[in-house]
């Protein structure tokens, strides 16, 4: 804006304003109020070339005067005094060259009686709303501490937080966290995230993070520690300590992807050796001993484990795809380890960072094939294209955001950015331009409140869905839907759709529906990559019951060469996956039976002939398909006293292009049991142990 537009604007508004220190004041015609409290509100930022504009609401008080104060942070203790004027207008001409690193405080002073008032805000909040906080090296230690130990109170409990809707993510601006308490560990709590804003992990030094066992038994149950995240940060460890409080704590199950990690300290992933069900890791280094002794199962992608692993014997399902220096297949030797030394096709995360140009940028990873090791290096945020925020992207936010809004958005050529909250859709969002990206940060929330479903992408190319929770809160036939049902599959090798992080919940949060989905997740397009995904019928909330949260199928692949890492499936009421198409491929597979079966005619497959359904089936028509590491597991603890059976927890086509390596059962709890681990092989879990094959192809089994 030039000087003399601005001049006209605040004639027009009847106000006066200063342009930065030591400018004139420029004095419009208004009327004066003889209220003599001091007023100011709702401050808005405006970033104009290199300069920050700021205006606000008053009346026009007696006495009246404005202190306006910048700090090189929002949490920073340096506020220093940059000008003055007598009302609603202020332009900061020398804001530095990171203005989103500042924050601003616009005090109204009563020059009579001394009495202020203040609002305090900064372009990142008005960006990005209240939910996403973001740090800079210069804030105040103690602040940033009590900033999240704060939301971590309201977020750590299971009775009250678990399903709440609120959502927060952390940003950390490059620099140096670690200095004033080496040892401090951030504690995370339900809907929680921790990210770092630099091109690589090292760019963004914390002192540590902490996870405990929300679920507060004797058996540091960390079974219910859901939906939080840490990404693109590095865990120092300037001054060592012995024993748990110097270590990386993690004890976490589904939905808490740790990705892009560069951690220093020895990391366990479970508390004090308590029970938890995890977990996933991608694209990391760490350099110290990682692993756990009592986790159920955990899948490891494109990792530098420095031959630091460890885990327990009890263990069942450790899946270690593309690593360096990981531990060694031994299955054979009735342990839980697979090691697959490439992962074929890949795509990592996009991630938010702070460019050179001090903006906002997305990182989009380049497509990788067979690759090991992680994406990036010291120096380089390794292949890839990055994309202005502000430009590219539009900013969702919950508290003004609708489906309507969000398309429109979609549909003039934007990406979507979704801010920390709960989306209400009252249609679906619908993708139909290739390379569209969808990013949530914070555990961003799309609830579909239509009978149409959440998201639905059309036969496009390089679509990416990722950093999502989709909640079913009416019913639909799908919830998230990857290309059109009827007719030629689309198919793009060269640039895959990409799902990761995403995961889907039918039951739990307290909807205004009931909620039903007959396939929660239908793929219909070739040549996509699913990368961290859980599919959850809730088990624990509300609307639980088995004709209450109805969920058929978890995931329904139609399309031909789909490859999913890190899959989780649990608590449907027909197969948890079906798999149509051609030449599949999955790496790491957890699944639990439905806990609520009421009688066993409710739980029979091939026209009543069979007990139960199979966790996994591979359509009979496939002729080629992997299935690699899995664990599937019989809880019947809600069935109101009946015995329920399950002949199968896997079952395939017998032909040569069909292989299934390491599979195991078991029945963890209720009065029930699966009869074999795949296509009657393997025996049944009624003896409480562990069954589980080698190999499995065309009938052969090892």
């Amino acid at each position: 804006m030039k000087k003399g537009q601005l001049v006209k604007t605040a004639v027009a508004m009847g106000i006066a304003f200063t342009l930065g220190t030591g400018a004139k004041s420029v004095q419009a015609n208004d009327t004066v109020s003889k209220v003599q409290n001091p007023s100011v509100q709702a401050v808005r930022l405006e970033q104009r070339g290199s300069s920050v504009i700021l205006t606000w609401k008053t009346s026009l008080r007696l006495g009246q005067y404005f202190q306006i104060y910048r700090a090189n942070g929002a949490y920073s203790t340096d506020k220093k005094l940059i000008g003055t004027t007598t009302h609603g207008v202020f332009i900061d001409r020398s804001p530095g060259k990171n203005v989103y690193g500042n924050s601003y405080t616009v005090k109204a002073v009563n020059k009579r009686t001394g009495q202020t008032s203040e609002v305090k805000t900064s372009l990142n909040q008005q960006i990005f709303g209240k939910n996403m906080v973001i740090f800079n090296p210069q804030d105040d230690p103690q602040q940033i501490n009590s900033t999240i130990k704060g939301t971590f109170e309201k977020q750590k409990s299971p009775e009250t937080s678990q399903f709440n809707n609120s959502r927060y993510s952390f940003y950390f601006m490059p620099g140096k966290y670690d200095q004033a308490d080496p040892n401090h560990a951030y504690e995370m709590g339900y809907y929680t995230t921790i990210n770092g804003l630099g091109k690589v992990p090292s760019d963004t030094a914390l002192p540590n993070i902490l996870v405990e066992n929300y679920l507060k038994d004797e058996n540091n149950n960390a079974t219910q520690n859901f939906w939080t995240g840490v990404e693109n940060v590095h865990l120092t460890n300037l001054k060592p300590q012995a024993g748990v409080n110097g270590q990386f704590n993690y004890a976490t199950s589904q939905a808490t992807p740790l990705r892009r990690m560069e951690v220093d300290r020895a990391t366990q992933l479970d508390w004090k050796s308590g029970w938890a069900s995890g977990g996933y890791i991608a694209d990391s280094n760490f350099k110290q001993k990682i692993g756990s002794m009592s986790q159920q199962q955990y899948y490891v992608r494109n990792t530098n484990l420095n031959n630091k692993w460890y885990n327990g014997d009890g263990s069942y399902n450790f899946m270690m795809q593309g690593n360096l220096n990981g531990p060694a297949t031994n299955w054979s030797q009735t342990g839980s380890v697979t090691n697959v030394a490439q992962t074929p096709v890949s795509k990592e995360k996009p991630f938010l960072y702070m460019g050179s140009n001090n903006r906002y940028q997305v990182f989009v990873p380049a497509q990788r094939k067979n690759s090991q090791g992680t994406s990036w290096s010291k120096d380089s945020m390794g292949p890839g294209y990055s994309q202005d925020l502000l430009s590219r992207f539009y900013i969702a936010r919950a508290d003004r955001d609708s489906a309507a809004s969000l398309n429109a958005a979609i549909r003039r050529g934007k990406n979507i950015f979704f801010t920390p909250g709960v989306y209400h859709l009252n249609q679906p969002l619908r993708v139909d331009r290739s390379n569209t990206i969808l990013l949530g940060t914070g555990m961003a929330t799309l609830q579909n409140d239509n009978h149409q479903g959440a998201i639905k992408v059309g036969n496009v190319a390089g679509v990416t869905l990722a950093g999502l929770i989709v909640d079913q809160g009416s019913q639909s036939e799908t919830l998230i839907q990857i290309g059109h049902r009827y007719g030629r599959h689309f198919s793009s090798p060269a640039n895959q759709t990409l799902l990761s992080d995403v995961f889907v919940r039918v039951g739990g949060p307290n909807t205004a529906q009931v909620p039903k989905v007959n396939k929660a997740v239908e793929i219909n397009n070739d040549n996509v990559i699913g990368d961290d995904m859980w599919i959850w019928r809730g088990d624990h909330g509300s609307h639980i019951g088995w004709t209450q949260n109805e969920m058929k199928n978890g995931l329904v692949v139609n399309g031909n060469n789909v490859t999913m890492y890190g899959l989780f499936s649990e608590h449907g009421q027909k197969e948890q996956v079906l798999w149509n198409g051609e030449n599949g491929r999955t790496y790491f597979y957890q699944s639990e039976t439905p806990y609520d079966v009421q009688k066993q005619s409710d739980w029979m497959s091939h026209g009543g002939k069979v007990n139960g359904y199979a966790s996994y089936k591979v359509a009979d028509h496939v002729k080629r398909h992997e299935f690699t590491g899995s664990g599937v597991y019989g809880v019947f603890t809600q069935t109101n006293g009946a015995k329920i059976q399950t002949a199968n927890s896997i079952e395939v086509p017998n032909t040569p292009g069909v292989i299934v390596t390491h599979a195991a059962t078991k029945t963890f709890a209720g009065d029930g049991s699966i009869d074999n681990v795949i296509n009657d092989h393997g025996g049944s879990t009624t003896d409480g142990q562990k069954h589980f094959i080698t190999s499995y192809q065309n009938g052969h089994v090892e």
